[in-house]
């Protein structure tokens, strides 16, 4: 960041509840930025960002902390079993949290070929965890907390084919039931979004269904092209 240009500006949208929103654009565009103050990690300096009409520097940071959740690109880990890892050292966090978050996330289709279930060590490497069993303990520990409001950051860029797919599905999953931004690295992931951004340059280019950005937007069409060719 510098003082000779905004990071962001004309970004104008609505999230309604429940429903999934992709971001896309390049890399600079802006993408990560405007995750950080959605999770109120940074202010604007110009505009607000309202919560249910209410501005986000109103809301008790502790309160903001408890309504939403982050996965990011690179889940971290901890030396323990499952249910350590998606607890990660939060007493208020029950079983019955943890097994609902473990039917949510779909890792509950992987415990059968993990030797003790979610009583299986792991460590910070996660070794015997494939990328898409790891990125599914980590929506699964965020998931046990229980958030309004989901952040998922480039969640399958990593994964084989086989992962990413199951990833979409426990997004498809959760559709409706939990608010989800999803910053999309593979243009396949943005197949159960209701609405997706397109960022270029720090600007809104385009706020709309996959069906309107098909019709309208050169850059949407030109990047699922070239996701064909991948």
């Amino acid at each position: 960041y510098d003082e000779s240009h905004d990071a962001l500006s004309d970004v104008n949208m609505v999230i309604e509840a429940g429903e999934v929103v992709g971001f896309i654009g390049p890399s600079g565009s802006g993408k990560s930025t405007l995750v950080e103050m959605l999770l109120g990690l940074r202010f604007p300096t110009a505009g607000t960002i309202s919560v249910n009409g209410i501005d986000i520097r109103e809301v008790l940071p502790s309160d903001l902390h408890r309504l939403t959740g982050l996965v990011s690109q690179e889940p971290q880990l901890i030396e323990g079993d499952l249910t350590e890892n998606i607890r990660f050292f939060r007493g208020s966090i029950t079983d019955d949290d943890i097994a609902m978050a473990v039917e949510a996330s779909g890792l509950g289709r992987d415990l059968s070929s993990l030797p003790e279930g979610l009583h299986t060590m792991i460590g910070p490497r996660s070794s015997g965890l494939s990328g898409g069993q790891r990125q599914r303990l980590a929506i699964a520990r965020v998931l046990a907390g229980r958030p309004e409001f989901l952040v998922l950051d480039e969640p399958t860029s990593s994964l084989d084919v086989h992962s990413e797919e199951v990833i979409t599905e426990t997004l498809e999953r959760l559709k409706g039931s939990v608010t989800i931004v999803v910053v999309a690295h593979r243009l396949s992931t943005l197949r159960v979004c209701d609405k997706v951004l397109v960022l270029r340059n720090g600007t809104a280019e385009a706020f709309a269904s996959r069906a309107d950005l098909e019709r309208d937007n050169d850059y949407y069409n030109s990047a699922i092209q070239l996701a064909a060719l991948s």
